[in-house]
């Protein structure tokens, strides 16, 4: 993973949040090389982009001040703290799968990785504990709107051996969950 691909993730990421938001996060250049991301949220958001070949995991870790900023007008929506909470999960992954296709259509990913296809996009509320995500070659970084701050976490793995094409739908995030994905890997590099 090269800094370059987290510049164009985040850059993507303040692109959809002021379009969908109204916000204009910016992008802070300090990057940390990090296997796992390891920053503090209350929201953390994962999708995967996959093929044969590649793994990549886009993850965004979402403040309580982040949410409010960028969510008060969808969580409005909802009158009892629980449907807001379920607003702002749906709202989530629904950024997140925006932010992966449009990152996975891009040149350079392309070349660099071939087609990716995403997974369904998953919303953890941390509570202070991140999830188990397993290791891979990441990056970490952030953007910032004010005193509000988005994180970012982009890493690329090779996916597991697989010994027959019935389980190359299968793809985990995380060491403890297990999801399967039903992409086929047919015309893929």
């Amino acid at each position: 993973m090269n800094h370059e691909h987290i510049k164009n993730f985040n850059e993507i990421c303040i692109k959809l949040i002021g379009s969908l938001f109204g916000h204009e996060f910016s992008c802070d250049d300090k990057v940390t090389p990090e296997p796992t991301p390891s920053f503090p949220s209350k929201f953390m958001v994962q999708i995967g982009l996959r093929n044969r070949n590649n793994q990549v995991s886009l993850i965004l870790g979402v403040t309580p001040e982040s949410t409010d900023l960028i969510l008060s007008d969808v969580c409005s929506l909802a009158s009892e703290p629980e449907e807001q909470t379920e607003l702002a999960k749906s709202a989530l992954g629904e950024l997140c799968n925006t932010i992966a296709c449009e990152f996975a259509m891009n040149a350079k990913i392309m070349d660099e990785y071939g087609k990716l296809l995403p997974t369904p996009p998953l919303v953890w509320i941390t509570e202070g504990a991140t999830p188990d995500f397993i290791e891979g070659d990441g990056l970490s970084g952030q953007i910032s709107y004010k005193e509000n701050v988005l994180f970012t976490h982009l890493s690329v793995s090779p996916p597991p051996n697989l010994s027959s094409k019935e389980e190359a739908g299968n793809w985990s995030p995380t060491q403890s969950l297990s999801i399967y994905d039903p992409h086929s890997y047919d015309d893929e590099k």
